[in-house]
């Protein structure tokens, strides 16, 4: 039996894996590929590579404790030890479980957010490597350090791709940002 081309037994031993119970400590310095044994569980690697590249930008290095709080579904605080981690419950509508929690933190952080316009053009620095501003539909440029944009990933995606190739998935996945 295979869930997404996982065997059974995988898909059983990776649901094991988050309930089990852990401590930070057990956890430093682990990264994702040592975490859920894709050396050993090749099939459940290539499933779990995709999903959390695409979800959250995990890669194999990303650090096990910075996506066990995001994989198991929990609702909470911003996590003690670590306050830019946010334990998320997806058992509610995305905007009270994500969204929301998120937006209010960021705020408090100074973040300023500009909600319901649509970017018109995308603005690289001259090396093509980062976004240097975005004009918006209001003939308006938005200068920033980061931009978050409210599309499917593969449409931000091909933007990104369009703006600059160092911004482009293939590249990202082979060089990291």
């Amino acid at each position: 039996m295979l869930y997404s081309q996982v065997p059974v037994e995988d898909t059983l031993w990776f649901k094991q894996r988050l309930q089990a119970p852990y401590s930070i400590e057990d956890l430093l310095g682990v990264s994702v590929r040592d975490f859920f044994s894709y050396d050993t569980r090749p099939k459940l690697a290539i499933f779990l590579r995709s999903v959390l590249l695409g979800w959250i930008g995990a890669t194999d290095d990303t650090p096990a404790l910075a996506i066990l709080n995001l994989l198991n579904n929990k609702e909470g605080e911003l996590h003690p030890c670590a306050p830019d981690a946010y334990s998320l419950g997806m058992d509610k509508p995305i905007s009270d479980a994500l969204i929301n929690p998120l937006t209010h933190h960021l705020q408090k952080q100074g973040v300023q957010f500009h909600l319901g316009y649509k970017a018109q053009a995308i603005y690289p620095n001259k090396a093509r490597t980062r976004i240097e501003g975005v004009r918006l539909h209001t003939d308006s440029t938005v200068l920033a350090d980061y931009y978050v944009f409210a599309l499917p990933a593969h449409v931000t995606q091909s933007l990104l791709a369009e703006t600059s190739p160092a911004l482009s998935y293939d590249y990202v996945l082979s060089h990291g940002f």
